[in-house]
């Protein structure tokens, strides 16, 4: 490699691009029509109205826009093992990782292509992705029951009502409740940064230990927040209780306590050392 560019070249990034696709190409295309069918087939099992046998069941007429929230992150949770877990697919055995690690491409390189389609791509589309499914589903639901019930001749009112998903609902959601989606971003930060990071030390199995080793995690951390919590405030009734009071500053117009302050940090800070220690444990198998 030329001196001038051993970190990062475009001419050698677009080339490491096409190796990567030209071997996970079946992979790659076969995401998207198999993300959009689960997506699917989750939100038609959970709208309102049923077809059945012996008529039209309209049990609960109302799908909000809030009914979206989670089968968005079920997808993010499912989704995120199954393609951030299988980051550097090319590390899973000898002889592809021997082929792989001879690559004319930078350590960088190669970091910053798994790390930009797993991750980057990966946090930017699936979103793009569930709106796009949700309401092409929705719209297919309701084509198929308002067929039904003008051929059975039923009341109009026996109708489902289906919103259409939209980002802006999640913008306009009280301090709470983006408090709230800023946690669950970390955490998602957290345990993506976790499972990149596992792919490059637990290969084939990274699918079935990452998970379990995220969750141990995340269990360390709301541990330290209990026993934090019980030493600012001790109550030996409700020892798993975690009472969130102290000094506390304003934050998205609402207060947040310090407590959850620092673990927000720990995770932060831990996504980091993750990203990081995943690029040196690649850099180091190169040497």
């Amino acid at each position: 490699m030329n001196s001038k560019n051993e970190t990062f070249s475009l001419n050698r990034f677009w080339n490491l691009f096409k190796y990567d696709f030209n071997n996970n190409k079946l992979y790659y295309i076969a995401t998207i029509p198999v993300a959009m069918f689960g997506i699917g087939f989750v939100l038609w099992l959970n709208f309102p109205g049923e077809i059945t046998k012996n008529g039209y069941n309209s049990t609960s007429l109302n799908f909000g826009i809030s009914s979206y929230t989670f089968p968005l992150f079920l997808g993010y949770f499912i989704y995120g093992i199954i393609i951030i877990g299988n980051s550097f697919p090319s590390l899973k055995n000898e002889r592809k990782t021997l082929k792989y690690l001879l690559l004319p491409a930078s350590t960088f390189e190669k970091f910053l292509l798994q790390w930009g389609i797993r991750v980057f791509l990966f946090l930017i589309l699936y979103p793009l992705l569930f709106k796009f499914t949700a309401n092409i589903t929705g719209d297919i639901y309701l084509g198929i029951h308002k067929y039904y019930i003008s051929q059975k001749g039923f009341q109009t009112t026996m109708f489902p009502e289906i919103s259409k998903f939209t980002f802006s609902h999640y913008y306009n959601e009280q301090p709470k409740a983006k408090i709230l989606f800023l946690i669950v971003g970390i955490l998602w930060s957290l345990g993506a940064s976790l499972l990149f990071l596992g792919a490059t030390y637990l290969k084939n199995w990274n699918l079935f230990l990452g998970p379990i080793c995220i969750t141990a995690l995340i269990f360390i951390i709301y541990l330290y927040l209990v026993l934090l919590s019980n030493f600012i405030n001790p109550d030996p009734r409700h020892f798993w209780n975690i009472t969130l009071k102290g000094d506390k500053p304003v934050f998205f117009n609402d207060e947040i306590p310090l407590i959850l302050i620092s673990a927000m940090s720990i995770g932060i800070i831990l996504s980091f050392v993750s990203w990081a220690t995943a690029y040196y444990r690649l850099k180091e198998r190169e040497v």
